[in-house]
């Protein structure tokens, strides 16, 4: 075969790989969000008003790919499936909803408002992601840590902190069954969040 027979035959062949490429489809990224709603009556009784620190995400759950747990010393990311915003958001979100929710607050606030609190709610999520090891069901796992600061004083004092896990049984290993685990999860976190909270701050 001549040396321009070649040629034209190797670009008759990368144009073909080319249009298969062109013609593949590219996997779509579906983006979801952890809600978990206080459906709970509000408290009739208040005292104070919370400020909602930042939310701190340990390194390796702050980014908005899922994370799975592979092995027993071994995590993986899900580059199709992430949330919709990045993780200290949404949950700050969730923090913030629920305590507002609950009424055990005067006033619920974010950090960067200008109005004097009478607590400070900080927040520290220590792990956010699906153990999938094994053939059983895949379970959401979340662990966070929260520390209620009084505040309404010059000298600043540590009212609460406690260390919160759940692990709720997916329904299936999809990424819709794993954040309803992870909604539901984190609902049972606030819930004993706000029982704990109310024997310090209601009178």
């Amino acid at each position: 075969m001549s040396s321009f027979a070649k040629i034209a035959t190797l670009t008759i062949t990368l144009a073909f790989v080319a249009t298969g490429c062109l013609t593949r489809q590219i996997p779509e990224k579906h983006r979801f969000l952890i809600v978990a709603e206080n459906e709970a009556p509000a408290r009739v009784e208040h005292d104070g008003i919370v400020r909602i620190g930042r939310v701190r995400v340990a390194s390796g759950f702050g980014r908005r790919n899922f994370v799975y747990q592979t092995g027993e010393k071994q995590l993986g990311d899900d580059f199709y499936n992430e949330f919709y915003v990045e993780p200290r958001v949404m949950l700050l979100s969730n923090v913030k909803g629920w305590l507002e929710a609950s009424g055990l607050f005067s006033s619920v606030i974010e950090i960067d408002s200008l109005v004097r609190a009478s607590w400070l709610l900080e927040t520290h999520v220590e792990a956010l992601f699906v153990d999938v090891r094994g053939q059983g069901p895949a379970k959401a796992m979340l662990t966070i840590e929260f520390s209620l600061l009084d505040v309404s004083e010059a000298e600043i004092s540590i009212a609460m902190s406690k260390k919160y896990r759940d692990g709720v049984e997916a329904s299936a290993r999809t990424a819709p069954a794993f954040i309803e685990a992870w909604s539901e999860g984190l609902g049972e976190i606030l819930g004993r969040l706000e029982s704990d909270l109310a024997e310090f701050v209601l009178p």
